[in-house]
Parts: C-alpha cells; sequence; structure tokens
C-alpha cells in the first residue's frame, strides 16, 4: 500500500492521536484512505473529520496533525446540604461608609421555631463516563454522599433528605452536627414584668434593659435596646446593641467579648475582647484587647485596662478630665505569680527531702517498709504538685514575657491629663500627642509615632 509508512501516534493517555503522512508515490490521500489508516491502527472514537479534510485540502503532508480526540470522564458531585438558617452570623460589626461601627448589625445567634424547615439534603450526582481514542471506557469518580446530619432538637423527615426543628430555640451548626437549644427570650424590655433572669443558656432581650434588673446567662447575652444601671453576667459574649448607661454602677462581666454602641459609667470586665464606639468615664478590664473605633472612638475619663493591646482614636478630653489606660502584666497577675514561684519552691524543697529519705531507705538493711510506702506515697503527690506549679509557672512566665509587647495606639490624639501605665510603669501626659503608641522599654514607657 502507497500509505504503508504512514504513523499513528497515541499519547500515553490514550486521549489524543496524531498522524503523519508522507508523500504518496501515486495521486493523493482520499478521506476514506485516511479513516481506513486511522481505523486499522486502533482509532476509532473521536475523530475529527475536520481535521482530516485539513490534511487533504491542504496537503498537509510530513505534520504530525492531531485526528482524535477522546472524551475526558466527568467526575459526580458530592452531595450537599441546604441550610435554611445563617451558618455565620456577623459577630463583628458593620463598619459604615461614614467611619460609625454599627453594633446593631451584630447577632450572637440565630433563632428557629418549632415546624420550621432547617436543612435539606441534595443527594450526590452520577459522574459520566469518558472514553479514549481507542474506543476503551474510563470510568468516571462517583459523586460521595455526605453523612446525615446529628446533634439534637431536630427530626429528619420521612423522605429521608429534610430536617425540622422540633424544639424552639437558638441553633447552631458545628460540621454536620446541628445543636438547637433553649433561648429565654424577653419579648419588650427586662423590667417589673419580667423580673431577673438566671438561664442556663442564652438571653435575648428584645427592648431595653431597666434599672436594678440582672442576668445571669451561662451562654450569650444579647440586648437589643439600652442598658440602664443593671447587671449583666454571661459565660459567653455579649452585645449591647442600644448602648449602656450604667450611672457607675452597672456592670456586664463576659466570659467571652464585650460589645456594644457605647459605654457609660460602666464596669466592664471580659474574658475576651471590649468593643465599643466610645467608653466614658467606665471601669474597664479586658484579658485580651480593647477597641474603641469607629466615628467618636473615644475613651474619655474612668481606667481602661486590656492585657495585649488598646486601641483609639482619641484618649482623654481637652477640657483634662483624668484618665487612665494600662497594658501589660498588673499587680494582680505578678502577685499571683509571686505566690505560684514561691509554692513551687516550698514542694521542691520537700521533695528534696523526701528523695533523700527514701534513699536512705534503700540503704538500709532492714528498713521499716509501712513507713517506706507512707513516705513514698508523700513523695509521689508531692513530686506531682511539684510538677504542677512547674508547669503552671512557666505559663505565667510566658505570659508575663509576652505581655511586655503589649501596646497602647492612639491614631487621633492623646490629651493631657491622661496617665498611660505600660507593665506597672506609668508615664503622665503633660502635653498632647498625634498619632501615636506606648510600650515599655526597659525602665520607662516610650512614645513613638505610628507607621
Amino acid at each position: 500500500m502507497d500509505w504503508e509508512n504512514a504513523k499513528v501516534t497515541v499519547s500515553s493517555d490514550k486521549m489524543t492521536a496524531r498522524l503523519y503522512l508522507p508523500q504518496k508515490k501515486q495521486a493523493t490521500y482520499g478521506f476514506q484512505e485516511i479513516m481506513d489508516i486511522l481505523k486499522d491502527n486502533g482509532i476509532n472514537y473521536g475523530i475529527d473529520e475536520e481535521a482530516v479534510r485539513d490534511i487533504i485540502d491542504n496537503n498537509r503532508l510530513y505534520e504530525d496533525v492531531e485526528v482524535a480526540r477522546g472524551k475526558q470522564p466527568v467526575d459526580g458531585e458530592p452531595g450537599y446540604y441546604d441550610y435554611f438558617f445563617e451558618t455565620e452570623l456577623p459577630t463583628r460589626p458593620e463598619i459604615k461608609a461614614d467611619g460609625s461601627v454599627d453594633y446593631r448589625s451584630m447577632h450572637l445567634m440565630e433563632l428557629v421555631e418549632r415546624g420550621q424547615v432547617i436543612a435539606k439534603y441534595n443527594k450526590a450526582k452520577e459522574g459520566e463516563n469518558g472514553t479514549d481514542v481507542l474506543g476503551n471506557e474510563i470510568k468516571a469518580k462517583r459523586g460521595e454522599e455526605l453523612a446525615g446530619l446529628v446533634g439534637s432538637g431536630f427530626v429528619k423527615l420521612d423522605d429521608g433528605i429534610t430536617y425540622m426543628a422540633s424544639s424552639s430555640g437558638k441553633i447552631e451548626l458545628r460540621g454536620n452536627k446541628i445543636m438547637v437549644s433553649s433561648v429565654f427570650v424577653v419579648k419588650g424590655d427586662l423590667d417589673f414584668s419580667v423580673g431577673n433572669i438566671d438561664f442556663n443558656g442564652d438571653v435575648i432581650v428584645r427592648g431595653n434593659m431597666c434599672t436594678s434588673f440582672s442576668i445571669k446567662a451561662r451562654g450569650n447575652v444579647e440586648i437589643e435596646g439600652l442598658v440602664e444601671n443593671a447587671r449583666i453576667e454571661a459565660g459567653q459574649d455579649v452585645v449591647i446593641k442600644g448602648g449602656m448607661n450604667g450611672n457607675k454602677q452597672g456592670t456586664v462581666i463576659a466570659g467571652g467579648n464585650i460589645s456594644g454602641t457605647f459605654f457609660e459609667g460602666a464596669n466592664l470586665m471580659a474574658a475576651g475582647d471590649i468593643n465599643a464606639n466610645y467608653l466614658y468615664q467606665c471601669m474597664s478590664k479586658s484579658d485580651k484587647s480593647v477597641i474603641i473605633s469607629g466615628k467618636y472612638g473615644k475613651i474619655i475619663g474612668g481606667k481602661t485596662s486590656a492585657k495585649l493591646l488598646i486601641e483609639a482614636n482619641t484618649i482623654g478630653s481637652e477640657s483634662g478630665i483624668d484618665t487612665v489606660v494600662c497594658v501589660g502584666a498588673d499587680d494582680e497577675l505578678l502577685k499571683e505569680y509571686a505566690t505560684v514561684t514561691q509554692n513551687f519552691n516550698q514542694t521542691d524543697s520537700e521533695v528534696a527531702v523526701l528523695k533523700d529519705g527514701l534513699k536512705k531507705f534503700d540503704a538500709a538493711q532492714n528498713p521499716n517498709m509501712e513507713v517506706y510506702r507512707k513516705v513514698r506515697a508523700v513523695y509521689e503527690a508531692k513530686s506531682e504538685e511539684r510538677q504542677k506549679y512547674m508547669e503552671k509557672k512557666q505559663v505565667m512566665s510566658d505570659e508575663i514575657v509576652r505581655l511586655h509587647f503589649a501596646r497602647i495606639i492612639v491614631k487621633g490624639k492623646v490629651n493631657f491629663k491622661t496617665t498611660v501605665i505600660s507593665n506597672m510603669i506609668p508615664l503622665k501626659i503633660e502635653e498632647p500627642y498625634e498619632n501615636v503608641y506606648f510600650r515599655k522599654k526597659g525602665d520607662f514607657v516610650v512614645v513613638e509615632h505610628n507607621e
């Protein structure tokens, strides 16, 4: 045959084939002739007839021309859930175009009603098999099915894909686990019609919280209105969307963060951060950071403490209101560290004495085994106690070192009659500073300009 020297090359994955044609001794190649060449070389799928005609029409000899392409498999799509509730809540306030911070946009929890459809499962889709140029089938990967939802407070309906709340309350999604837990909801103001609240869960007040009332919750507390001279204790976060006027007695204690539009005359204690538009004559303490931002971003009067960071636009006032801001290790932490160190040293000495005593028992020819066992038991107990003190001492030591890097950042102005304290070292501001930060350096508090 004239086309004995024709060459068909198949790619290693068998998904493409290329054709090389030399000059024929007589005449030219025909369409069917080229198709027969491909067939004789096992190419029977995905032949590009246009490419074959192009070879003929444009006399593309002595070229490697792609003439066939296989079909890639299309893998199936995995199953997925549609959730009919917010799975990611806006736990950070919205910053508006004018620079103000809108704490009303924050939500600590999503609520559902009994009988509400909360989720629906969409089953995995089958894939589509492919074919290589030799006609071999290529299996597509099957879409993976997801495990069913687990948790409490909901049921799966008979269709096997729809989930419905069986109780009303707060809903949370953690992986494939949904929890619907009870929430104490006050539909209006927290006043004499409701009384004080002590609840093992989350609390929402749709209105204001009036003077002299209290909330004690093991979870989150969310107040949509204003809080007056009242007391709030929460195991997790507290959000006061309308702000708080505590008249120097109102108190908020949180195991997490405290956030609010503003705080005036309030006592704030947070294991997490404190966030607000401004603080006025407050006693505020955070185990992490105090961030006062937005259109006002002011800390005026009172005392504001944080272990890691205080950040504000303005600290103090031009009228000279006494204001104290402090970061880093405080007297309470240093005293606790000294106590832990003293306890470690004491148990360390006791362990050493007991260890020497055991050595003497080991060297004795006829030791009193009953006494020996008692000494051994005390030694082991004291050794365990020593280990705990040593670990706690190390953790506190690392914390104290970390707090040496604490800062107070002021983007605007620090006014006179402000006292800045960093790791127990005070600096009284006698004249205003602008756009600076304060930190401890050696035995002094230094002032440096923000970059």
